[in-house]
């Protein structure tokens, strides 16, 4: 009789897909925990208590995670009163007969037939142990015969309960794979993890969270196979290309075949024929490929060939519209058999791949590609115009390595100017600035004609503004170039680039100006600079339903130029039409789209657009109180800012991570990247009002809120100045949360009649009904914010209005307001900011007494707290007894655990 198996949910316990939390990492070398198998252990747990069941099958492709599922189905069984027996079939014990089994047996008895033997066998191994008889095979696929039997009638005649693991695409005996055709085993597919599986285990891994990209690069090459995810993660790290920076684990280089990871694919590659090998390798230089391109190629494919392989899980043949393709079935089988082919065997395969399809006739769009590839990794002669052609292509498919040789290979050939602009936006892309400039600096001096000149001046000026941060000789330079220019299309991009350069360095209104007659009446590829300098400035200025116009003229533009040289990619007016459409208040829309960008960004590899989605979807995240995916997101964008010497963009992430980790309570954390911001200079001007609302924060988690204040008002003259409507407006929202109200209060209302959008007159009715501490505007305030999905303002309104109503006596409308506000700081994570500070304990302390009380509990005195806040002693005293009394304390030492830990979080304690 079957044992009762406990339920899967209690056996499992909490889902293996869900982080243990932030911190808690297992260390990559040691055990990885078992992540996105609940649904196989629940079958395994199923087939255990059912009556009758012979046992479970796990099969699937090498690495999977067969073994540790049998591991923790063994576990299980024994839990529930089954003894446990397990053994590894090999191929080294598969000529044996029995000799999988061999641990189990004594000396077999003299003279005994094949079927006595194998009832002596059986018999054997059940009366060895009392009670139900679990009996585990590793690699029962490898099973000798006599051994395979004996498993075969062990089960099907219910004598023990197996659990055995088999490896897609190899020969099993028949008597195995009998069982789950007609013997009662359960057959469980045991397949790749998902990508969300596979970041919830590297989350609980390494303990950080992980860069998009890098996410992306270790599911691509793992496939969601954990063995091969787990070999090319210890890799990286003992090679030093996964590394952790600015608390984010990123790869600084791309993943190599370690090797460990080598060794694993050629044990999958063990017993091919030569022949065979050689399709394969032929695939890792040029996949995906037709069976036709094979041939031609001088490769035996056919479907025989092609049906072994694929069985063996070596490769796939699928349908690409009417064609069929022939792919590896894994990348790092590619990788692996790259590193591994003679460089004589990888000249003779990729000359080869290139007469082919020369000889069938180059019909298809990605063939000019493949064939300079091809053609330059197969050595010989080379066609500069083939050469550039292809270095285009690689360009605009945001390959820029790739980009990169071809360019070199097509200016060495002859290809002129043009291999050069397209090498010097490479090298732009990468970072590779001195190397860059030196090449544009050249490209000056050869231009002839107008499209010549402006390309070598806008490029040349982009590369000193961003990436050495030289704003006089950026302009100068595009100045310049307008006098070389003829009136027109090349000019007008010129103006329009230096549109934008005079946004980025601080100066909106002029970029304004100049942007504004281009975006009114140019129809040439110059209407793309000047949306981005003319969007994006009056999206900040607050007039976003003007700026979404000019964006959506400028994206329109883009498509039907279509692929250009140095033309500036589409990310950059999809990130302004996000940014304007958070600071309208379209926080649903702004993460739509942030987000799809992102994605496509991370898939392509485009580091620039990637660095620039996280930025603004970080902003988006602040705002919906998800602070540790801000966080991650400003911190993968500053690293990749820094990849790129982009020194302002990564100023304002870091300004990002500041103000998420003061609101998360961590002030050693933000003090820690306050440093890496004073050490970022920039001349990128345009969101310094960003930079003071971090330094504000930043001063407010050490227990400075006066500083903080001051840094607020610092930040409003800076943004006034620049006409910057919209970061006014974030700042003097601080103002007001940090206790400056009524001030906060009389300039937003001004402010705001002058902002579009639905956002603007929310803050401001907030501010206004705050300093008015009317809790009923506030509740309503707070159902404002949450419409848009702002959570984090509408838990603070609701926490406000909570205070209000306690101030007028109106209890029952506090509980209601304060339930409210931990509702909706049930969709945030832990945020200790100082609205939040006394919710459930202090809502009856005014923000005075809750300011002086947060102090006071981080071990100041009386004299010191005065100071800071320009009081006399006598004043805080007196707030302090006022304190006292409400929360029932009678001392400074009660008033830690008095107050929420949000308050000590707040305060730096």
């Amino acid at each position: 009789m079957t044992p009762t198996a406990t339920s899967p949910d209690d056996r499992i316990g909490p889902d293996p897909a869900t982080p243990d939390g932030p911190g808690r990492a297992r260390g990559p070398h040691g055990t990885w925990p078992l992540i996105g198998r609940r649904g196989e252990l629940g079958r395994i747990a199923s087939a255990l208590r059912r009556e009758p069941s012979s046992g479970v099958a796990l099969t699937g492709e090498a690495g999977m995670g067969k073994s540790r599922l049998a591991s923790e189905a063994l576990d299980l069984a024994e839990q529930i009163g089954f003894t446990a027996r397990r053994a590894v079939a090999s191929r080294a014990a598969a000529g044996i007969p029995l000799g999988a089994l061999a641990p189990f047996l004594p000396v077999m008895p003299p003279g005994s037939v094949q079927g006595d033997l194998l009832r002596w066998a059986a018999a054997t191994i059940v009366g060895a142990v009392d009670g139900p008889l679990l009996l585990a095979i590793d690699d029962a696929h490898l099973l000798d015969d006599a051994s395979a039997t004996v498993v075969q009638q062990l089960a099907t005649e219910a004598q023990a309960f197996v659990v055995l693991t088999v490896r897609t695409g190899e020969p099993c005996p028949d008597a195995i794979s009998a069982l789950w055709k007609t013997g009662g085993v359960d057959r469980i597919e045991v397949g790749p993890l998902t990508l969300p599986e596979i970041e919830s285990m590297l989350q609980q891994v390494l303990g950080r969270a992980i860069d998009g990209g890098t996410m992306h690069a270790l599911w691509t090459a793992s496939h969601g196979n954990p063995l091969y995810l787990r070999e090319a993660v210890l890799g990286a790290i003992d090679d030093g290309t996964l590394v952790e920076a600015g608390d984010v684990w990123r790869l600084t280089g791309p993943l190599g075949a370690n090797q460990r990871l080598a060794e694993l694919v050629e044990d999958r590659l063990a017993g091919l024929a030569r022949r065979e090998r050689t399709i394969l390798e032929v695939l890792a230089v040029g996949e995906p490929l037709g069976p036709d391109l094979l041939r031609a190629a001088g490769l035996d494919v056919s479907d025989t060939v092609l049906s072994r392989l694929e069985d063996r899980g070596l490769l796939t043949v699928r349908l690409d519209g009417k064609r069929r393709v022939v792919r590896l079935a894994h990348p790092l089988h590619g990788e692996v058999l790259r590193t591994r082919m003679s460089s004589i065997r990888s000249i003779e395969a990729n000359r080869a791949l290139a007469d082919a399809v020369e000889a069938l006739g180059a019909r298809r769009r990605e063939d000019v590609l493949r064939v300079a590839v091809w053609r330059l990794d197969g050595g010989g002669d080379l066609d500069p115009a083939l050469m550039l052609e292809a270095a285009r292509r690689a360009a605009f498919a945001l390959d820029h390595p790739l980009a990169e040789r071809l360019a070199r290979a097509a200016r060495d050939a002859g290809a002129g100017i043009g291999a050069g602009f397209v090498l010097a936006e490479v090298l732009m892309h990468q970072g590779k600035v001195v190397e860059g400039d030196r090449v544009l600096a050249a490209l000056q001096k050869e231009a002839t004609t107008d499209e010549e000149r402006a390309l070598a001046g806008m490029s040349r000026s982009s590369l000193q503004f961003w990436a050495l941060g030289l704003v006089d000789a950026a302009l100068e330079v595009l100045t310049d170039a307008e006098a070389q220019v003829a009136p027109g299309g090349w000019r007008n991009e010129l103006v329009g680039v230096r549109a934008v350069t005079t946004m980025l360095a601080g100066r909106p209104r002029d970029a304004i100006a100049l942007a504004t007659p281009i975006v009114e009446a140019d129809t040439s590829r110059a209407l793309i600079q000047a949306s981005i300098a003319a969007g994006t400035s009056l999206a900040m200025a607050g007039r976003t339903t003007d700026a979404l116009a000019v964006i959506d003229r400028g994206l329109a533009q883009h498509e039907a130029l279509g692929e250009q040289t140095m033309l500036t990619r589409p990310y950059i007016l999809e990130n302004a039409r996000a940014t304007a459409l958070f600071e309208r208040g379209d926080l649903p829309g702004a993460l739509a789209l942030a987000d799809d960008g992102y994605r496509a960004s991370v898939a392509g590899r485009d580091a620039a657009a990637q660095a620039w989605f996280a930025m603004i979807l970080g902003k988006v995240h602040l705002m919906t109180g998800h602070l540790t995916t801000a966080d991650r997101l400003f911190a993968e964008g500053a690293n990749l800012y820094a990849d790129l010497h982009h020194m302002g963009p990564r100023r304002w992430c870091l300004s990002g991570r500041v103000i998420a980790n003061a609101w998360l309570g961590r002030p050693r954390l933000v003090r820690s990247v306050m440093d890496e911001l004073a050490a970022t200079p920039s001349p990128m001007h345009f969101l310094e009002g960003e930079v003071y609302r971090a330094r504000a924060w930043a001063e407010w988690s050490h227990g400075q809120p006066e500083r903080a204040r001051e840094l607020l008002r610092e930040g409003v003259a800076y943004a006034r100045e620049q006409g910057l409507g919209a970061l006014v407006l974030s700042a003097l929202h601080d103002l007001a949360r940090l206790g400056a109200v009524a001030e906060a209060a009389k300039d937003m209302a001004e402010v705001a009649a002058d902002v579009d959008g639905d956002l603007a007159p929310l803050r401001a009715a907030f501010a206004d009904a705050l300093h008015r501490q009317d809790g009923d505007d506030l509740d309503r305030c707070a159902v404002g914010f949450e419409a848009m999905g702002a959570l984090l303002p509408a838990a603070e309104a609701s926490a406000y209005a909570a205070t209000a109503h306690v101030q007028r006596q109106r209890r029952r409308l506090a509980a209601l307001s304060e339930r409210n506000a931990s509702r909706l700081l049930d969709g945030c994570d832990r945020v200790r900011t100082p609205a939040l500070a006394s919710l459930g304990r202090s809502t009856d302390l005014t923000g005075r007494q809750l300011e002086i009380a947060r102090l006071a509990a981080s071990g100041l005195s009386s004299k010191t707290i005065a100071q800071r806040l320009g009081l006399s002693p006598r004043t805080v005293d007196n707030h302090l007894q006022r304190v006292y009394q409400r929360l029932g304390v009678s001392s400074r030492d009660d008033l830690v655990d008095a107050l929420d830990d949000a308050t000590s979080g707040g305060g730096g304690i």
